[in-house]
């Protein structure tokens, strides 16, 4: 038996936000909705590509802030999809909840010095996920499947700690 992929380019990264979060703290609970879901400025609503007829079943996210090494930010991971009917409504699945530390590994991002994220923290997983937090100051990641849903939403806040976070997203096969 062979693995067919679909996927008929190299996985790239896409930045979440244009401009960094500064909100504090999250939106209230997602719940469901007649709206499709739309980005605000702390939460970034990104639709599943379809490569080849099939639909990728994973993303890898990492995040950055700015501010100083040790601060604090905040992720939640949304799942959604539409219930079967035109006036089906939007339903939304947590796929993970965590917070971030910023490391000490710096890098220059349009003038700005931001820090990686090298450590999650009190992850709460819903979905089969992986939270890796390598040592050595080395860029922290998460992988989660995401079972196909048609948006995935990911929302952060700087907590009170960091002045502002962002982070890239990857669709995997």
């Amino acid at each position: 038996m062979t693995n067919t992929i679909n996927q008929t380019k190299p996985v790239e990264w896409q930045r979440l936000f244009e401009t960094n979060v500064v909100a504090e703290s999250f939106a209230a609970i997602r719940k469901p909705q007649a709206a499709k879901p739309v980005s605000t400025e702390s939460a970034a609503v990104i639709e599943t590509p379809v490569n080849g007829g099939g639909v990728p079943n994973s993303i890898s996210l990492t995040f950055f802030g700015t501010d100083a090494a040790n601060q604090t930010a905040l992720a939640r991971v949304w799942a959604w999809s539409k219930e079967q009917g035109d006036s089906g409504l939007w339903i939304p699945r947590l796929l993970a909840d965590t917070t971030m530390i910023l490391g000490a590994t710096n890098f220059d991002d349009d003038g700005a010095t931001s820090y990686t994220v090298d450590t999650l923290t009190d992850i709460a997983i819903s979905y089969s996920a992986d939270g890796i937090s390598p040592t050595s100051e080395m860029p922290a990641h998460t992988i989660l499947d995401f079972y196909g849903h048609a948006l995935i939403d990911v929302e952060l806040a700087a907590n009170n700690s960091a002045a502002s976070v962002n982070g890239w997203l990857c669709f995997q096969t």
